[in-house]
């Protein structure tokens, strides 16, 4: 995750396949790769592997102590995808954990609030405004821990939410949102973030 904020990986891309090779019960990896393939823009290889997860099931108890962050992953990559056939069934997986932060195992690595996830797909089904209310909640909530970076990834995730939905007069909101997050994007060092902001100045759609 650290390699992710630094837009670094790429460098991890060999050994990660092949520890997911050697190791393909392992869920929690595919959705990093998932991850991975989406950072790296290559979707023909993310959607075997969200399918692979879904198509097991994601109802139900966790399944391991990696599965809130898998689920997660799942909801960022099918946003990537637009795979709105999926959103139904990872929203009601995601909604217990809603006001919280969701983590991997003991806390090894963050991937912030569970609202911000189910914004996420709200935004992919089309429901600006439902989308709206998780995001606020999440950014309260990121910022109430002083994370600036997980605040940061927030802000990126509802700019585009905005860009992609919203009313004309929301460009500007975007904006705003896009502006904040790059001040902080440039202060710690986040080069993948930096590159999804200029993607979206570029090319909101």
């Amino acid at each position: 995750y650290v390699r992710r904020e630094q837009g670094r990986l790429d460098e991890l891309k060999p050994q990660l396949l092949t520890v997911a090779r050697q190791n393909p019960g392992l869920v929690g990896l595919r959705g990093v790769l998932g991850l991975l393939h989406t950072d790296l823009d290559e979707p023909d290889a993310a959607t075997p592997l969200v399918e692979s997860i879904i198509g097991a099931g994601v109802a139900g108890d966790p399944k391991g102590l990696a599965w809130p962050a898998t689920l997660a992953a799942l909801a960022e990559v099918c946003t990537h995808l637009g795979a709105t056939q999926h959103v139904e069934e990872l929203t009601a997986a995601l909604a217990p954990y809603s006001g919280q932060l969701l983590v991997v195992s003991w806390g090894v690595a963050c991937m912030g609030a569970a609202d911000r996830y189910l914004a996420m797909l709200a935004a992919t089904a089309g429901r600006l405004e439902e989308a709206e209310r998780s995001f606020e909640a999440a950014l309260a909530l990121e910022q109430s821990v002083s994370s600036a970076p997980l605040a940061a990834r927030t802000r990126v995730a509802h700019a585009r939410a905005l860009l992609r939905l919203g009313a004309k007069g929301d460009a500007g909101r975007a904006a705003r949102l896009l502006d904040t997050a790059a001040s902080t994007a440039q202060r710690l060092g986040m080069a993948g973030l930096m590159r999804d902001i200029e993607a979206l100045r570029l090319d909101p759609d």
